[in-house]
C-alpha cells in the first residue's frame, strides 16, 4: 500500500490525490494503521481546537476507528435501507467506556 497506493479522496473532490494529501487528508491524532481514510470529521480538528477544548475543561477520550474502503462506495439504491454497508472497526477502551458512563447525565 505504501509502494502503490494513493490517497484516497472523498468522492466529491474530483482530482487524482497529489503528495500534499498525504498531509492534507490525515488528522493530527492519528497513531495506528489500518484504516483507508481519515474519518472526515476528524479533519476539523487542530492543535488550537483540541487545546481550546481542553482550557475550557473538556476531558478528551481517544478511539480508534479504521475506517474502511466502502466508505467511498458511492449510494446506488432507491432507498438507502437497501444500500449494503462494509464493516469497520471501532475500538473504545474500557477506562473511556467507563467515563461515558458515569458522565452521560452531566450537563
Amino acid at each position: 500500500m505504501e509502494t502503490y497506493g494513493r490517497i484516497p479522496l472523498p468522492p466529491y473532490i474530483r482530482r487524482e490525490s497529489i503528495e500534499l494529501d498525504e498531509v492534507r487528508y490525515q488528522t493530527i491524532y492519528a497513531k495506528q494503521q489500518g484504516s483507508v481514510a481519515a474519518p472526515t470529521a476528524g479533519l476539523h480538528f487542530s492543535e488550537n481546537v483540541l487545546q481550546s477544548l481542553k482550557n475550557k475543561n473538556i476531558t478528551l477520550k481517544n478511539i480508534t476507528l479504521h475506517v474502511g474502503a466502502g466508505t467511498f462506495k458511492p449510494i446506488t439504491t432507491d432507498s438507502i435501507l437497501a444500500h449494503k454497508m462494509h464493516q469497520e472497526q471501532l475500538v473504545i477502551n474500557k477506562d473511556t467506556v467507563d467515563f461515558l458512563l458515569e458522565n452521560q447525565h452531566k450537563k
